[in-house]
């Protein structure tokens, strides 16, 4: 390793950059999960009073804004969409948005196509 910094190679900065990383993937999960987590259970309450399709986008758009808050506070906050290339929230956005939209279309047609399956199998009754 001939020409790096001594310092950079210490065992103990392997380590600490190495749980760094570890402390990244966590905070991805755990921001993903709570995000998830919001939908889930903002889908349920929006059904009780919005018919179900309404309920599916409006509680997607609702986790799709939780995740990318906190994606944005807790996983990225520099802004760092590579290392080096700092990304301003604006210019993220349209492409968030894209992404997500293609999501939300395929929540909502594998939400409607379980909710066919299951009258088929089950009776209309089980929907």
């Amino acid at each position: 390793m001939a020409g790096l910094n001594p310092s950079l190679t210490h065992p103990a900065i392997i380590r600490l950059r190495a749980m760094l990383e570890v402390s990244a993937v966590l905070r991805f999960l755990l921001c993903g999960g709570t995000a998830a987590a919001i939908n889930w259970l903002a889908r349920i309450a929006l059904s009780l009073f919005l018919p179900f399709e309404v309920s599916i986008l409006l509680a997607y758009g609702l986790g799709m804004f939780v995740g990318f808050l906190l994606y944005r506070h807790l996983v990225w906050p520099s802004g760092e969409s590579r290392p080096g290339k700092q990304v301003g929230w604006k210019a993220q956005v349209p492409a968030f948005l894209l992404v997500n939209a293609v999501g939300a279309g395929i929540v909502l047609g594998a939400s409607l196509g379980l909710v066919q399956a299951g009258s088929a199998l089950f009776g209309p009754s089980a929907t």
